[in-house]
């Protein structure tokens, strides 16, 4: 439940910083991850949702972790300011 409430806030926290896009994978990864634990449990553990539900939580834990890269990873350079070193017309001393 700890970890339900998480990315569930992760997934709207997310929303202005990296768009309405990453919120929703990330959610619909969640909704698929729970839907397919209750699966499991309603139906006594068939093997194949068994195995749908551990690849549910690769996914869940793949896009939290792309989530969290994104949100936190420094800018990369543009291509006006990278070629401004290059010739060293940005110089810093």
């Amino acid at each position: 439940m700890l970890v339900t409430a998480l990315v569930l806030l992760l997934a709207v926290a997310v929303k202005k910083p990296l768009g309405s896009g990453a919120s929703w994978v990330l959610g619909a990864a969640l909704a698929l991850q729970i839907t397919l634990g209750v699966t499991n449990v309603v139906a006594y553990l068939p093997l194949p949702v068994a195995v749908a539900h551990n690849l549910g939580g690769l996914l869940l834990l793949l896009m939290t972790v792309r989530t969290v890269l994104g949100v936190f990873s420094p800018r990369p350079l543009t291509a006006t300011t990278s070629s401004l070193r290059d010739t060293g017309r940005l110089s810093h001393g």
